[in-house]
């Protein structure tokens, strides 16, 4: 079995691009929180800047779990990113349903 770092099936690029802007949209929040000192409000809706962003990067990294084990499991990819992006993609799938389920 020969392992490559970089991935060579359409649908592991496509995971990879999808972790990777989940990750940029997370600095996206982070970014905003510390330039504009936003609070957050009431609701998670109430602050639309750190929502959308947020939603957004949950949203990719359960994609990008999705595409990463299709991947997997379809065209068996020996690419060790196309690993790496589908487990963070469970890790932030698995955090944002459980933020949805036991808010705080």
């Amino acid at each position: 079995m020969k392992l490559c770092f970089f991935p060579k099936t359409k649908l592991g690029k496509w995971s990879l691009i999808c972790i990777l802007v989940a990750i940029l949209s997370a600095i996206i929040v982070l970014a905003t929180i510390a330039i504009f000192d936003i609070k957050g409000g009431n609701t998670f809706f109430s602050t639309p800047a750190l929502a959308i962003p947020l939603v957004l990067a949950w949203l990719l990294g359960f994609a990008s779990f999705l595409i990463g084990l299709i991947a997997i499991i379809k065209s068996k990819p020996r690419s060790v990113l196309v690993f790496i992006a589908s487990t963070l993609g469970l890790l932030i799938a698995v955090y944002g349903l459980a933020e949805v389920i036991f808010p705080h």
